[in-house]
Parts: C-alpha cells; structure tokens; sequence
C-alpha cells in the first residue's frame, strides 16, 4: 500500500471517530437538564467579560444573551458606594429561562417598554453551590433589561438557560 493511501484511511477513520464522539457528546449534553446545564456553566465554564451601563447613562446595556455562556459583569460603582447596573438579554424563544447568578445580589428583569416582569412562582431552580441568586422567566420573542443591584461587590458572573 503507498503512503499516500495510508494517509487517506487514517484520515477517514480519524474524521469518522471524531464525528462518532461528537454525536456522542451532545447526545449526552442534551440529556442534562437545563438547572444541571446552569450549575456546569457558573461553576466552572470561562467566562465572557462585559460592562453593565449605568442606569443614568444613554448606552445600550451590552448582550448577555449567548447560549451556554457565563458571563463576568462588571457593575459600575454608585455614589453611596454600592455596585449596580443593567445588562440585556435577547430571548430568541418564546420560552421559560433560568436566570443564575453566583452572588446573592438583588436583580430585576424589564421588558422593552420598562415594566418589571414577573418571575415563576414555583418553578424548578438549579440547586448547585456555585448559584447565589436565581428566577425563572417566561418570555417572549423580544429584548430584555437586566437590573443588578445593588452590590456590595463590582463583578458578579451570570446566564440565562433555555429551559
């Protein structure tokens, strides 16, 4: 057999492999639930780093909306000295989502018109250490405004969960 033909199979069982371990791998990701999927991301996923806006400033809150990504936000500093800002979440559903953040701090969702929304009552939450503040949200297909705050710290990490 010539070399180049070695090559061509061994590259056919490895390309065939790694699809095999693929498939394999999300069919065990699909099977954890979303509470169990919060708990993996907060806990131990790298984070996204990003900025929430002051309340008072004009800027669009940043994006806090990528799937199965925990994101480190920095809260800007307030005159009394605590920490607060927003932050905005697309939901691309209409769906429940797990908000998890992993500092008990106090938050509150708005709509694109600036009502508070409702959490869940009763709903399933995540029960891992790595969460300190939770809710769950049913939503619609539109831009949400996250408001955290405030905090006694500058950063907290945080995502939202398809459920």
């Amino acid at each position: 057999m010539k070399i180049p033909n070695v090559l061509a199979c061994l590259s056919a069982v490895f390309a065939a492999t790694h699809v095999l371990a693929c498939a394999d791998d999300h069919g065990a990701h699909e099977a954890e639930t979303p509470e169990q999927e919060a708990c993996e991301h907060l806990g131990g996923s790298a984070a996204s780093a990003v900025v929430a806006t002051d309340d008072k400033a004009a800027a669009l809150p940043p994006d806090v909306s990528k799937a199965h990504t925990k994101f480190a936000v920095t809260l800007p500093a307030d005159a009394s000295g605590t920490y607060g800002g927003s932050v905005r979440f697309l939901a691309p559903a209409k769906k429940q989502y797990l908000l998890v953040i992993d500092t008990a701090v106090p938050f509150q969702l708005f709509d694109s018109a600036g009502k508070a929304v409702d959490a869940v009552a009763g709903a399933t939450k995540a029960t891992c250490a790595a969460v300190g503040a939770q809710a769950v949200y049913s939503l619609d297909v539109a831009t949400y405004r996250l408001r955290i705050g405030p905090a006694s710290k500058a950063a907290v990490g945080m995502l939202f969960e398809a459920k």
